[in-house]
């Protein structure tokens, strides 16, 4: 029970801290750092489908609270990100090491992105706009930074974490 409450809060703190704090460091920070997307993989990673699951709808919910999006965007978005992690981690990629953690996060980035690029041009289509104001060289390089800094925290996370190094066999790195 401990277990549980404590990633719930973990995820309200997250989540709170996406929205209110990194905007107010940087206002390209949330942008580049999607916690409660670093979280998610993590839970489904590292936990089973019953912490991971609920976790994954309580983030979708507090985020769509906040969003300008259709209410359930986010919702909708997470469950699609498990579906698909959950599959690739089960069938493809069935090693827990950090290649396999840091590819995991990388194909989520990209479905992250891959679908809010489809709602994105939808609603152009709809509104008579072109799809070059959203796509331009800015965003594909918000994507990069976004890679590689998802990729240097699960980096350090590993290096510095005890708990994330003993639940990730094999040593890709020392």
């Amino acid at each position: 029970m401990f277990k549980y409450l404590f990633i719930f809060l973990t995820v309200i703190i997250l989540v709170i801290f996406q929205i209110a704090f990194l905007p107010g460091l940087n206002s390209n920070l949330p942008s580049f750092i999607n916690l409660p997307l670093l979280l998610i993989i993590f839970l489904i990673f590292f936990f089973n489908n019953s912490i991971s699951f609920p976790s994954i709808l309580l983030s979708g919910l507090l985020l769509d609270f906040y969003s300008t999006n259709f209410f359930g965007f986010f919702i909708l978005l997470f469950l699609i990100e498990f579906i698909i992690i959950k599959f690739f981690s089960l069938h493809i990629l069935q090693n827990k090491n950090l290649f396999i953690f840091i590819s995991l996060n990388i194909l989520s980035i990209f479905i992250w992105h891959i679908l809010s690029l489809i709602l994105v041009f939808i609603t152009l289509k709809f509104n008579n706009q072109p799809l070059e104001l959203v796509i331009n060289i800015k965003y594909l390089l918000n994507i990069l930074y976004q890679l590689i800094i998802h990729s240097v925290i699960v980096f350090l996370l590993y290096k510095f974490s005890p708990h994330v190094k003993s639940n990730l066999s094999g040593s890709l790195v020392n």
